[in-house]
């Protein structure tokens, strides 16, 4: 399936300069890849088999050791030797099969092993329809054909689920087949709900456990310390309250006239995440609401900047049931 020529320029001690192409480029990575899926496809499924790894060693370090059967790690660890071009060849080929492990697993959170079996198996198919002279272009579009195809059956023969009992299959599989693991997972996402997230960390224990933290955690915090209620602790702390989101600059008062006039009628406390300008009238009026008692209200400065602020705006929005403002 690959044609194109490959130039290899070398940095460091000098080598010599060489340009592979046709078949020896092909060898040498179907030989990468190859490397990896062996490596890898033993953990497959859930007759999947442990993979033992050496990390690499440096100066004067003990060797660590790893046992796992997740194909993530497995794949991480897979690098060959880069002593000689040809080598470098094949690793390339590893680090290409690596890339497509890892956007697979971004994106679904699962399927690395998947992935790494699949590839080698299109790559090698490829090949053996290229050399027979079917052409590389036709190969590819055949290709995305039939994922086309493999999609629309999936998600066909695929069974949502609706209790906590198909839950708990599916988190015992992903655990690769601990039952106690998969209940806890099971009682995780239950507790976080389909909306909520989930995190797994390494622990200092022996022990799994929970840690629930209700409602939604945020960096950002009070923009100025006039809008503390608690002055003991330094928080604000406000109830039955309307959430503005937006990426707009505050800057005059009409902007926010008539939602101030809400909250102050219906006895709402306000919540704003927005860019105020702190030398504007608008800035003014808000402390001034605050501080007289009647409007109890905080400004928080949104996180990032440009559209990882948006996406932090339409986070906070989406949780709140609401829309973000965006400019």
């Amino acid at each position: 399936m690959l044609r194109a020529k490959l130039l290899l320029c070398t940095v460091g001690p000098p080598i010599p300069r060489v340009v592979l192409q046709g078949t020896d480029v092909i060898d040498h990575l179907c030989k990468g890849v190859d490397t990896v899926c062996r490596s890898t496809a033993v953990t497959l499924g859930p007759g999947g088999r442990n993979v033992c790894i050496q990390s690499a060693l440096d100066a004067g370090m003990k060797p660590e050791y790893k046992i796992t059967r997740d194909g993530v790690t497995v794949t991480k660890y897979v690098d060959l030797p880069t002593n000689t071009i040809q080598s470098r060849t094949t690793n390339l080929g590893v680090r290409l099969v690596r890339h497509a492990s890892d956007t697979a697993n971004s994106f679904a959170g699962d399927g690395t092993t998947t992935s790494v079996v699949l590839t080698a198996a299109l790559l090698a198919e490829g090949r053996k329809a290229s050399v027979v002279g079917h052409s590389p272009v036709d190969v590819v579009k055949g290709i995305t054909v039939g994922i086309q195809l493999a999609l629309a059956s999936i998600r066909h023969q695929a069974i949502p689920i609706t209790d906590a009992t198909m839950l708990n299959h599916v988190s015992t599989q992903a655990a690769n087949g601990d039952a106690k693991l998969g209940t806890l997972i099971t009682t995780a996402v239950r507790t976080a709900g389909l909306d909520g997230q989930v995190q797994i960390k390494a622990a200092t224990t022996a022990n799994n456990w929970i840690d629930h933290t209700p409602g939604m955690t945020i960096t950002a915090g009070w923009f100025s310390p006039y809008f503390v209620t608690n002055r003991t602790n330094q928080t604000v702390e406000l109830s039955d309250c309307v959430v503005l989101c937006t990426s707009v600059e505050l800057t005059t008062v009409e902007q926010l006239r008539r939602l101030v006039q809400y909250c102050v009628h219906t006895d709402k406390t306000l919540v704003i995440f927005a860019e105020v300008d702190d030398t504007s009238d608008m800035w003014q009026l808000l402390i001034r609401l605050k501080l007289e008692g009647t409007l109890p209200l905080v400004v928080v400065k949104p996180n990032g900047d440009g559209r990882d602020r948006d996406e932090n705006l339409i986070d906070i929005a989406t949780y709140c049931g609401g829309i973000a403002v965006l400019a």
